[in-house]
C-alpha cells in the first residue's frame, strides 16, 4: 500500500508499484485532482485548453459532475489516495483541494501531476500493456464520453463502473474530472475482495494511445518535460502555462 511523503520521485514510485506485472500486494486507489477539477468544484467555470472543452460558469457546470467531484475529494477510506496541485502552481487551489481532502491522512496525499513534468520519462517506461485502459480513445478497453459535458455521462456512469469493476487487472483511467468520480464510485461500490490497483493517469498515457503531443511536457527538449514542482511554493521559477492534466481524446 503507497505511503506518501509528497516527494515528487519517491511518491511516484509508490503509486505505480501496484503496476508491476508481479505485484502482489493489496490493491489501492488514486484520483487527481487538478486545476479544472478545483475550479468546477468552486463553480467557477474552466477552460481546457489543448483539451477544448470548456465550462464559462457554474450554470453550464452539470450539477452531477460538480457533487460528484466533491464526493470524491471528501471521501476518505483505507487505500484511497488523492493527487491535489503543487502550490507553486496554484496556491488558492492548492489550499481549497487540501481543506476538502481534511479527513484524508496526509500519508495518502500527493501531487495531482505526480506522472507528467519530469516523471513522465519514467512513465514512458512502464510495462502497461496488462492494464486496463478506461478512455474515450478508440483503442480503450472501456470508452467513456468523450467530452465532460456529454449527456451520455449521466446516462453511462453506471455502466462505466459496472464494467470496472469486472475487470481483474489494474484499472487506468484517462476521463478528465470524470476519473475523480470513477475512481472514487469503484473504490467505494465495489467489495475489498474485489478490488483491483485502480489510478487516474490522465494525459500521461495520452502520447502512447494516440501519438501526438498535446502537452508542452510531451517535448524531452521543453523545459516541463524535466520541471519539478514544489508541494509548496518557493522562490524557484514556475513551468510555463500547461493545459489541464484532465485528458481527453477527442480524435
Amino acid at each position: 500500500m503507497p505511503k506518501l511523503t509528497q516527494n515528487f520521485t519517491t511518491d511516484f514510485d509508490a503509486l505505480t508499484a501496484g503496476l508491476a506485472p508481479d505485484y502482489a500486494g493489496e490493491p489501492y486507489a488514486f484520483s487527481r485532482f487538478g486545476d479544472g477539477e478545483a475550479s468546477i468544484m468552486q463553480g467557477v467555470g474552466h477552460r481546457a485548453k489543448s483539451d477544448h472543452w470548456e465550462f464559462r460558469n457554474s450554470a453550464e457546470i452539470p450539477l452531477l459532475l460538480m457533487a460528484g467531484l466533491r464526493d470524491a475529494a471528501l471521501y476518505s477510506s483505507p487505500g484511497y489516495h488523492i493527487g491535489v496541485i503543487a502550490e507553486d502552481r496554484s496556491a488558492q487551489q492548492h489550499e481549497f483541494l487540501l481543506s476538502l481532502a481534511r479527513r484524508t491522512p496526509l500519508e495518502r496525499i500527493t501531487y495531482a501531476g505526480i506522472f507528467i513534468f519530469s516523471n513522465f520519462k519514467r512513465w514512458q517506461e512502464k510495462n502497461i500493456s496488462h492494464c486496463c485502459v478506461v478512455s474515450s480513445h478508440a483503442t480503450a478497453d472501456i470508452r467513456v464520453p468523450p467530452h465532460p459535458t456529454a449527456p451520455t455521462w449521466f446516462t453511462s456512469l453506471n455502466s462505466i463502473v459496472a464494467k470496472m469493476q469486472a475487470e481483474q487487472r489494474p484499472i487506468l483511467l484517462a476521463a478528465g474530472p470524470w476519473a475523480c468520480v470513477l475512481v472514487h464510485r469503484y473504490w467505494a461500490d465495489t467489495p475489498p475482495a474485489r478490488r483491483q490497483v485502480v489510478i487516474d493517469v490522465g494525459s500521461a498515457i495520452e502520447l502512447s494511445m494516440s501519438k501526438r503531443r498535446t502537452r508542452r511536457y510531451h517535448n524531452p527538449r521543453h523545459p516541463n518535460a524535466d520541471w519539478v514542482p514544489a508541494w509548496k511554493a518557493d522562490a524557484e521559477s514556475l513551468p510555463a502555462e500547461e493545459a489541464s492534466d484532465a485528458f481527453f481524446s477527442f480524435e
